[in-house]
């Protein structure tokens, strides 16, 4: 996964988070600012109602009940909502009413006042269609926002990564990188500049070392292979025979390391002035041949498609 793509998931989800709380702290912080509207209104027209009422007037209003009680008992208000069928409409309302006893002119009254209000149900539906709409916009546009920008932040970096890939010890020219603005970068331009040059420094050493041991190996190795053929030819006893052979056997497995360090320091060096293409096939073939009966001598078949 890129490095854009898990950023902006990180984002995505921490929007949503945001807003699903902030949602949730809209709709409670509402539903009780106007549970309290409703109520001090409900109060309000309970006092209009007492005041009918100790005047002596009949009262008469739509979702308003008076009624005289038979006992003195005062009992606490009792503010709710609840649910009336309306037969117009043919489905229930949302409706909050506000009972209260009250003593008028020496008598007990029970006071209901009602109102109607938009269910909390539909308040829920339009906070959630506005928020998630917003959430839309705000998550779509923060995307395509941080998109861009994290392209326009990490084309440095980008572009230094590419360099690095296409580097390497052996090239003749200095590592450069792409400058930045951004300190984070600046830092790692420095630290992969002195690991280049570490590295380069640490490549040259190996280099020269297997350069000067190949040739140093060379001299001893021919001084040396040249006495054992000399005391060869001389009469030597048994003994001194196994000695001489065990030396050579030796004196062969450092001549092909020499030679693989000579091979080295020409890879390194790509010192290679007669290169041609040439038919490994036939070359195979004449190889074989060479070898056959060395093969044959020690019982191995080869086939050769």
């Amino acid at each position: 996964m890129k490095l854009i793509v898990k950023t902006s998931l990180h984002y995505l989800w921490l929007s949503l988070s945001i807003l699903i709380a902030t949602g949730t702290i809209f709709y409670l912080v509402l539903r009780g600012n106007i549970s309290a509207e409703i109520r001090e209104q409900l109060e309000l027209q309970i006092d209009m109602v007492s005041n009918e009422v100790k005047k002596g007037h009949q009262v008469i209003f739509p979702l308003v009940e008076v009624k005289q009680l038979s006992s003195n008992s005062i009992t606490p208000p009792i503010f709710r909502d609840t649910l009336i069928y309306d037969y117009l409409q043919d489905e229930y309302e949302g409706y909050y009413y506000l009972s209260e006893v009250q003593v008028i002119n020496s008598k007990p009254y029970s006071i209901r006042v009602m109102t109607t209000y938009i269910g909390w149900n539909e308040y829920l539906k339009t906070i959630s269609l506005i928020f998630l709409g917003l959430t839309f916009l705000l998550v779509t546009a923060g995307i395509v926002v941080n998109y861009f920008i994290s392209k326009n932040i990490w084309q440095p970096f980008l572009k230094n990564l590419a360099i690095l890939k296409e580097h390497s010890v052996q090239a003749r020219t200095n590592l450069v990188l792409e400058r930045s603005d951004i300190d984070e970068f600046e830092q790692l331009n420095t630290v992969l500049y002195e690991y280049a040059d570490r590295n380069r420094k640490e490549y040259t050493g190996l280099q020269e070392f297997t350069e000067n041991a190949s040739h140093e190996l060379q001299t001893p190795i021919s001084i040396i292979r040249a006495r054992l053929e000399s005391i060869s030819q001389l009469p030597l006893k048994n003994e001194a025979i196994n000695y001489v052979g065990d030396a050579k056997q030796a004196l062969e497995r450092l001549s092909k390391v020499n030679k693989g360090l000579l091979l080295l320091a020409k890879l390194t060096h790509d010192n290679f002035p007669d290169q041609q293409t040439l038919p490994v096939s036939a070359v195979l073939t004449g190889q074989i041949v060479q070898l056959e009966e060395l093969f044959e001598s020690r019982g191995l078949k080869l086939q050769q498609d």
